[in-house]
């Protein structure tokens, strides 16, 4: 633990920079994508699932968005994809998108149709979604890495704060003199 810990103390000047180097990493593959305009069969769709309850609309709250971004990514995976196009949608949101009695890393069974293995995979993580498309450019990408840092102890906060009172009130002494 001792050893985690000091591993942890030595990365943490570098964590600024790794944050920034991997923010431009995202950045930049996001620059690539297209922007999407949603079509009104889309938002028919959408509405549909909430007077059929699927999902995301399985949960007593309005979910249009979340229905219209499924129904965009589906009308992307049906179409005829340029030459081994690859699909992933990637979401944190494992209450509406994900399975609800089984593995939250699977998709809701109302979404399975999305998600073929040959075309589309469902991710839940940003890390493992980036690490699956790009794994030489994000292996070592510490996004979602816990950090677990212990509280300090009162008498370590005690002695922190003492120590420049202590130091201030040694230099007045010395001016003093």
């Amino acid at each position: 633990m001792l050893r985690q810990l000091n591993d942890v103390d030595h990365r943490l000047p570098l964590l600024g920079e790794t944050a920034i180097g991997a923010t431009r990493q995202i950045e930049a593959l996001f620059a690539l994508t297209a922007i999407i305009e949603i079509s009104d069969g889309v938002k028919l769709r959408a509405a549909q699932r909430g007077i059929d309850k699927r999902a995301p609309f399985h949960r007593q709250r309005n979910g249009i968005a979340d229905a219209i971004l499924i129904e965009v990514y589906g009308d992307m995976v049906k179409e005829k994809p340029l030459g081994g196009t690859r699909f992933a949608f990637v979401t944190h949101n494992t209450k509406d998108f994900s399975h609800p009695s089984r593995n939250n890393k699977l998709p809701h069974p109302d979404l399975a149709d999305h998600f073929l293995r040959s075309r589309s995979v469902y991710f839940t993580t940003l890390g493992e979604a980036l690490r699956r498309v790009q794994p030489l450019h994000f292996a070592d990408l510490m996004i979602e890495q816990e950090w677990i840092e212990e509280p300090r102890r009162l008498t370590e906060i005690v002695g922190a704060i003492d120590e420049p009172c202590t130091k201030i009130w040694y230099n007045r002494h010395q001016v003093r003199r």
